[in-house]
């Protein structure tokens, strides 16, 4: 699995090959694009009136990909993709494993297969944020 970050050359290949399995596999590309747009301009902050860079990820292999956001000790999974020939959980298992080394990992998701994938990871719900469940994982619950 590679990482690769906004300010890497490999930044604009991963997100346009993001956009082609959006189209694809009929992802949101509203919300991927707003995500990507977001890595690159930042973020507007309604508490700071200004706008915030934050560090996204992107994670991939040839299996799937992910787009994360990191703060200083929790990293906050914003949207995973498993290619539909390849196994989501063992995915999602080793993703998680490689954001978590020095992190508690945060996941807001609608999406039944990414709740099934967060349980078996670990993950315990802390409740509902705009209409998604939320979920965390602390360092030192599952590694």
């Amino acid at each position: 699995m590679q990482f690769v970050t906004p300010q890497s050359k490999l930044f604009d290949l991963a997100a346009k090959s993001i956009l082609e399995d959006a189209k694809t596999y009929s992802l949101d590309k509203t919300f991927l694009k707003k995500h990507l747009k977001c890595a690159v301009h930042g973020r507007y902050s309604k508490e700071e009136d200004l706008i915030c860079l934050l560090n996204y990820l992107i994670i991939y292999n040839v299996k799937g990909w992910s787009i994360a956001t990191a703060g200083k000790s929790t990293v906050c999974i914003e949207f995973v993709f498993v290619y539909p020939e390849h196994d989501y959980q063992n995915w999602f298992e080793m993703m998680t494993q490689k954001l978590s080394n020095k992190n508690n990992l945060r996941l807001v998701t609608r999406e039944e297969k990414v709740v099934r994938a967060a349980h078996a990871a670990g993950f315990k719900l802390q409740g509902v944020e705009d209409k998604k469940l939320c979920f965390e994982r602390v360092l030192g619950d599952k590694n």
